[in-house]
């Protein structure tokens, strides 16, 4: 069930191990219900703690999150340029993805925006999620 990933068990200021043994317990379509009640910042908290924490990742949540198109855009868009760890760009970047496949906002045509998205890119560290981010960057820009 949960995991520790690299040691880390907070996530913009939460705790993933208390989520882990609450929020995560939840049925999937709970979680979802539960996802989009919550503010920006809670949201963001649980989906860094599914993605970063829980085994297996939490991957689904990139769908409702996506959901808030642009608001959610403009919410993510200084996170990511403050994200200091491949991780966080990673999924943050997938969130996007998910923006361009259900058409929710037109991130390819935010020029500000994939700037950042191409920066941050380029300066991830590790080489296996450098080259599955850009993957979701070339279907962005698709």
């Amino acid at each position: 069930m949960g995991g520790c990933l690299g040691g880390r068990s907070y996530a913009n200021g939460t705790d993933c191990v208390q989520l882990a043994t609450t929020f995560f317990q939840l049925p999937h379509k709970i979680q979802t219900e539960e996802f989009l009640r919550s503010d920006l910042e809670t949201r963001y908290a649980i989906y860094l703690c599914g993605n970063q924490y829980m085994r297996p990742a939490t991957i689904y949540l990139a769908e409702p999150f996506a959901r808030g198109g642009k608001s959610v855009a403009d919410f993510l868009q200084p996170k990511l340029a403050r994200a200091n760890d491949d991780l966080t760009v990673r999924d943050i970047v997938r969130v996007f993805r998910e923006m361009r496949r259900s058409g929710t906002y037109d991130v390819a045509n935010d020029r500000d925006l994939m700037r950042l998205i191409s920066a941050r890119v380029e300066s991830m560290k590790v080489a296996e999620w450098k080259e599955s981010v850009t993957r979701m960057v070339e279907e962005i820009k698709r």
